[in-house]
């Protein structure tokens, strides 16, 4: 491996929920999103299964993880693909204010707790009745959605962001305040989250992202966390370990490198970096789910031995990834990756990308708060040697 940290790969994820797309450079929004993702969204139009016209997650449908998508810039086209379909989907990448308007309601639930938390409308178009056929016939199949089966089919449909909204009414020294109510949660005047010493800008921005532009998960981190689960009681096999992928976290940005230049959980450290020409700066540590349990490509639990071996395994060695005071209690999980966001020129296009095998260069590190407290013990030390001194001559 390199000895510079390096970016080993790029994700966008087009669809919320479906599997990412591996591209070579991605290109950011003047809102700090990498262009395409989470553009998209699939709905239950009538909360026939799902709450009503919720941008559905892999919480509470991980089945969506089985549909692929194609971004064919050269076509223009976006391409959904589902097991055993002999007919993809095909949306157009320009999207046509033609089509109907629709809101869509961001939250979700807590797959570690009873928590729940709503952060807004978000305008969206609908992408049209073949695509709501589409999708339709797909999951409402029994063997796709076995726990709705017993349900009436719902009407799906695709949805694309039509807006964005702003980071800065959830978190940030602007945030609006802290609020349990659900209601006020939905109608942008309460935020479910107490992060007002989190570093956002007005110009950061989402779309159907949970709860930040970007994410960036380290290699070396994630290296050292398949380590520690061979040492877990309910260890996995072999074939288990080898084949589970970070991608179950569903990252933007994946960085590498060799030990002496990227040590695992290093980027839990970082307040300023670079990355290529694009500058960024650290948001929060991401508190996790049951998701990245999961296998990235089919939505099952990747472990037999341990369901939740991945969780387990960070609660275990690093318990003080499980606190987080920025995090409604109720619902936070251990910390794996960071939340990030860029600050850059906005006039200039050059600037505003990143590709495969751009170097990682810090700039700037948290400040170290154990040096303050090192420092007084070691002066507690010295005065208790010299009063010991003293009755010692005395």
């Amino acid at each position: 491996l390199p000895k510079m940290a390096f970016v080993s790969e790029i994700m966008v994820y087009p669809v919320k929920a479906c599997q990412g797309v591996s591209i070579p450079t991605a290109q950011l929004t003047k809102e700090g999103c990498l262009m395409y993702d989470r553009e998209w969204c699939i709905v239950d139009a009538t909360g026939t299964r799902y709450p009503k016209m919720q941008a559905l997650s892999l919480r509470n449908f991980p089945a969506l993880a089985t549909i692929e998508t194609i971004l064919n810039t050269e076509n223009g086209e976006l391409v959904l693909c589902s097991p055993g379909c002999d007919h993809p989907l095909h949306i157009k990448l320009d999207s046509s204010d033609k089509n109907e308007h629709v809101e869509v309601e961001c939250g979700g639930a807590s797959t570690t707790s009873a928590g729940s938390w709503h952060l807004g409308l978000l305008d969206s178009i609908h992408e049209g009745k073949h695509a709501e056929k589409w999708l339709s016939d797909y999951l409402n199949r029994p063997d796709v959605d076995p726990s709705k089966s017993k349900l009436k089919p719902a009407r799906y449909l695709l949805l694309r962001a039509a807006a964005f909204r702003k980071l800065a009414t959830y978190a940030g020294p602007k945030q609006k305040e802290f609020s349990p109510d659900t209601k006020l949660q939905r109608e942008g005047l309460a935020s479910p989250f107490r992060m007002k010493n989190v570093p956002v800008t007005e110009d950061d921005g989402m779309k159907f992202q949970d709860i930040a532009p970007l994410n960036l998960a380290s290699q070396s981190s994630f290296r050292d966390l398949k380590k520690k689960m061979l040492q877990m009681r309910e260890s996995p096999t072999t074939e288990e370990l080898k084949a589970y992928s970070i991608q179950s976290f569903r990252p933007n940005i994946i960085i590498d490198g060799a030990s002496d230049a990227l040590k695992p959980w290093e980027e839990e450290s970082w307040q300023k970096f670079k990355v290529g020409g694009v500058k960024f700066r650290f948001l929060k540590g991401c508190p996790r789910c049951t998701v990245p349990c999961r296998q990235h490509k089919t939505g099952k639990f990747h472990f037999k031995s341990s369901l939740l071996l991945p969780s387990k395994t960070l609660r275990k060695f690093w318990p003080e990834k499980c606190i987080d005071k920025e995090w409604e209690q109720e619902w936070q999980g251990p910390i794996f990756s960071i939340h990030i966001a860029p600050f850059f020129d906005h006039g200039n296009e050059d600037e505003n990308l990143i590709s495969v095998g751009a170097s990682v260069v810090v700039e700037q590190k948290k400040k170290d708060t154990m040096l303050p407290v090192m420092g007084i013990g070691i002066g507690i030390i010295c005065i208790l040697l010299a009063l010991f001194w003293r009755q010692g001559k005395q």
